[in-house]
């Protein structure tokens, strides 16, 4: 299975899976068996169905083999949106589009009205503790993204405050 693509681990016990790629797939398998086993996986929901369920109640299975490596994200995407649309709660992926080292593929789009905290560093021009101080001092509720609870957003409308805080 040292084949490049698209693929699942999935929880036995519930159905539940988490979709993921890679190039070498025996060699991300090994990867996610060793940090899932020492209890640092990235994915929240798939370490704490591990720890309870554990190693036995997962199976870890080829969705597609994907040749041209630069199709893999794209196709890692479409698989899950897939089981998104057909399985909501049976995705330990938290995350709407695939990740590769740490940057996203697809830019992320804050909901409507709102910004990231980033966005607003630069619409400042001040930097991340400035901007958090005032954000405090002006008493601005954030809070994170549900699709990704690692982005925290603020309003739109908040920004003039900001700017005098």
């Amino acid at each position: 299975m040292s084949d490049s693509g698209v693929y699942l681990i999935r929880n036995t016990a519930t159905g539940t899976v988490y979709v993921g790629s890679a190039a070498n797939m025996t060699a991300r398998w090994r990867d996610h068996h060793r940090l899932l086993n020492q209890g640092r996986h990235h994915c929240r929901g798939l370490q704490a169905a591990w720890s309870q369920d554990g190693a036995g109640a997962f199976s870890f299975a080829v969705a597609e083999a994907v040749v041209d490596l630069a199709q893999l994200t794209q196709r890692e995407c479409i698989w899950i949106e897939q089981y998104r649309a057909t399985q909501p709660n049976g995705l330990y992926n938290s995350r709407y589009h695939a990740v590769r080292g740490g940057i996203a593929e697809q830019p992320y789009q804050p909901p409507f009205g709102y910004m990231t905290m980033q966005q607003a560093q630069a619409a400042l021009g001040v930097s991340k503790p400035t901007l958090r101080r005032r954000v405090h001092r002006a008493q601005i509720d954030t809070f994170h993204d549900p699709r990704d609870s690692r982005v925290t957003l603020i309003p739109v409308a908040v920004l003039p405050r900001l700017e005098n805080a």
